[in-house]
């Protein structure tokens, strides 16, 4: 699913990326990202016209042949329109 990712990354800039996710479930995703982010941080995570919602990073996969590395990411409650119910 197209998704859009906005945070700070590990250098402490502002990011916007739009990405997919690899991965739903009731409480989180995963989805590939080319920043570099830690565990922990917060992004908002949103789809046009569907959900706007908080995440936490909470792993870090290897990274991919894009360069890019698979995120997983913690939805933060209220849970709202998420894509999963």
């Amino acid at each position: 699913m197209a998704i859009r990712i906005e945070g700070v990354d590990s250098a402490s800039k502002h990011f916007v990326e739009e990405t997919h996710t690899t991965n739903v479930s009731l409480e989180g995703l995963a989805f590939l990202s080319a920043f570099n982010l830690g565990r922990g941080q917060l992004l908002t995570v949103s789809a046009p016209d569907k959900f706007r919602i908080q995440a936490k990073v909470v792993w870090i996969g290897d990274s991919q042949k894009s360069g890019q590395k698979e995120i997983g990411a913690q939805l933060i409650p209220p849970i709202t329109n998420w894509v999963v119910k």
